[in-house]
């Protein structure tokens, strides 16, 4: 089996889902007007305020005026108004609000897990920085770890979540300029996906050296990348079933035809960088 196969594999695993969201869409067109979008534009203000163009957070300006930061978690609360889960208003939102509502909404619980500790230099410092819960919505309290595995991942199972995530480490996808909005949100995922495939901090093709360098989150979320970009199976293929979907993933959205070519013809070794946790924090200052 060859990246061909896993082309035709991934075209219709894309087919089942489209038709199943068709589907899906078909019933969401009777929620009512009030559940049809959600407002991030306070988040936008905040991102435009305290975010650089490395995707560096200025937490110690935020940790001293937090009033954008606590105006947009009481939003995001307030969605969730019913009494759990299985009765939230944004249950009724179309998928693309949800999405863009989760993916705000992770960020947000990153930035109030730093300042609730700040200063230190790395959230893998704190205890339980990802497990222990750090933002409410509803009655409903959610970790850094259930937002990315159950509200994202488990809902919508986009591989490309895994690349618009920053958790606020330098080797961490940095935080978007802009926030995730429900008519925008597919394209903000597929250009960031583009530019972090370009970006050597996250893939990096040597042809000389017969490598591939991948970063270590495609190494931990790797099984996430299956659905979509199939996997080889056999004795004679050398790469585990998620290596073989992060590559097709990679060869995806590559732009480099040489790079293609070299991948299809998989004859190289998969190094995964070493990961830096501290905190990508910015002083202020360009």
């Amino acid at each position: 089996m060859n990246f061909q196969v896993l082309k035709l594999m991934r075209l219709t695993n894309k087919l089942t889902y489209l038709f199943a969201g068709f589907l899906s869409a078909s019933f969401l067109f009777i929620a009512p007007a009030d559940a049809a979008s959600f407002d991030h534009s306070i988040w936008n203000q905040f991102l435009k305020k305290y975010v650089n163009a490395a995707g560096e957070v200025n937490y110690k300006e935020v940790q001293a005026q937090p009033q954008l930061l606590n105006q947009y978690v009481e939003a995001l609360r307030a969605a969730g108004a019913g009494q759990g889960p299985v009765d939230w208003p944004l249950n009724a939102w179309p998928r693309e609000e949800r999405l863009a509502f989760w993916l705000n909404a992770y960020h947000a619980g990153v930035v109030l897990k730093v300042i609730e500790n700040y200063p230190l230099k790395s959230l893998n410092d704190v205890s339980g920085a990802w497990s222990l819960p750090i933002l409410k919505v509803g009655a409903a309290s959610f970790s850094l770890n259930d937002i990315r595995a159950q509200q994202l991942i488990a809902s919508f199972r986009d591989e490309k979540i895994h690349l618009a995530l920053a958790c606020s480490a330098k080797s961490c996808p940095p935080f978007p300029a802009e926030a995730f909005t429900g008519p925008r949100v597919e394209g903000q995922l597929f250009m960031i996906t583009n530019q972090r495939v370009q970006d050597t901090r996250f893939v990096g093709v040597d042809i000389n050296k017969k490598r591939v360098f991948l970063s270590r989150l495609f190494y931990w979320y790797g099984d996430d990348f299956i659905l979509d970009f199939g996997a080889l199976q056999g004795a004679s293929v050398k790469f585990t079933p998620p290596d073989m979907a992060v590559l097709s993933f990679i060869r995806h959205y590559i732009h480099d035809a040489e790079a293609i070519d070299f991948l299809d013809g998989l004859q190289f070794k998969i190094k995964y960088l070493p990961f830096d946790w501290t905190l990508a924090d910015w002083n202020g200052q360009e």
